[in-house]
């Protein structure tokens, strides 16, 4: 009788037990988010257009109770609204959402291609009562990139010297965006900063030297982005003489030099450039007097004037002058008589009468490496 009795008392605390684990509510955590949660929160920060996933894992789960997940969120009227996102693998919407079982006890949400719209509470949840339920949660917030709108953003421009301009960068995003201007190359902006923060960038004035290309950076914690924008300014060109007086003595060569700049660029083959005394004006290379022009990078250009064997009535000023639709400017070189003759700017040496140095066939140079290139020809002819 004893043993009957401690064997009934047996199964009685057994089924206890039983009934008490499965009259246990279920357990349930948000084990893995992509993105991460921010460590120490329960916020998951989103990258807009981007799959945002969270599992939620599940013990304890009575066989007639399913796992839901909802979101809840502020509506524009600021009312506080719930929506109805899952009841198991059933979906509410299966194209925004779906619902993936990566093990046997955990469901995950995958919200595709998420919105500013998507922002909320998401809650994974057992209801466990009529009036109560376990949970576990996420707040979720969405960025974006910075975004330059192209009707609001500054294309190439055109301008004339003289002008003013707005450099306009029209950036959005999320958080909102650190906008800077600055200048490729180094260049100091025309407001005399090396960088600009600001959306807009006010050109007043715009010089010559102002064109080049001007960079609005635009950046938050999700990603820099950049704008270039080419400003090309027109004017009138810009002459500089280096040397406006030039020394030589009779029977050498003289060279007189001018460098400008000019946007539009000059026409080389039109009296565009040319070099003028009185009225005699050079602007092709004729008998004793050649005529060099050498464009450059950023709109400049070199005109050369040079005098070969000197005479006595070559002496006096020398007027260099180059126009363009927004002008005409000119520079003056003065040639004088000296009884030292100088040596040439380009070659380093004096070079006297009508010594052409730049050609190489009728230079002592020029014909001593045609006899030597004859004489290695007729060896490895000779070897063959």
């Amino acid at each position: 009788m004893m043993h009957t009795g401690l064997l009934s008392g047996g199964w009685i605390l057994f089924l206890f037990l039983v009934i008490l684990v499965d009259a246990q509510d279920p357990t349930m955590k948000i084990t893995q988010t992509d993105p991460p949660t921010v460590p120490g929160t329960q916020l998951v920060v989103a990258i807009r257009d981007r799959d945002l996933t969270m599992d939620c894992y599940v013990e304890n789960l009575l066989d007639n109770a399913a796992v839901r997940w909802q979101r809840l969120y502020i509506a524009d009227n600021g009312l506080s609204l719930t929506q109805p996102i899952s009841q198991d693998m059933a979906m509410d919407d299966n194209i925004h959402y779906s619902m993936e079982k990566p093990t046997q006890f955990t469901w995950r949400l995958r919200v595709r291609s998420i919105q500013i719209a998507d922002e909320g509470n998401y809650m994974c949840y057992v209801q466990v009562t009529l009036n109560s339920r376990v949970f576990a949660n996420r707040t979720v917030s969405v960025v974006f990139a910075p975004f330059m709108d192209p009707a609001q953003t500054s294309p190439d421009t055109s301008v004339t010297a003289g002008e003013n301009l707005d450099l306009i960068c029209n950036a959005t995003a999320r958080p909102d965006p650190l906008v800077e201007w600055s200048r490729l190359g180094g260049t100091l902006l025309p407001i005399g900063q090396e960088k600009f923060k600001g959306m807009v960038l006010k050109l007043v004035g715009i010089k010559a030297q102002d064109r080049g290309i001007y960079r609005c950076t635009a950046m938050n914690k999700v990603a820099t982005v950049i704008h270039d924008v080419k400003l090309d300014v027109k004017f009138q060109p810009v002459i500089t003489v280096q040397r406006p007086v030039v020394l030589q003595a009779v029977g050498y060569r003289a060279e007189l030099q001018c460098t400008a700049e000019a946007n539009p660029f000059p026409q080389s083959d039109t009296t565009d450039v040319a070099w003028v005394r009185g009225s005699t004006t050079f602007s092709i290379s004729s008998d004793r007097y050649s005529v060099r022009f050498i464009q450059g990078a950023f709109s400049r250009l070199s005109y050369d004037l040079i005098i070969n064997s000197v005479q006595k009535d070559d002496y006096g000023g020398y007027m260099c002058r180059v126009k363009n639709n927004f002008g005409t400017s000119t520079g003056m070189v003065t040639l004088k008589d000296t009884d030292t003759p100088q040596p040439s700017v380009k070659l380093g040496r004096v070079v006297k009468g009508n010594e052409r140095p730049d050609s190489a066939s009728g230079s002592p140079r020029g014909l001593l490496g045609v006899l030597v290139l004859s004489a290695v020809l007729a060896l490895v002819l000779g070897q063959h």
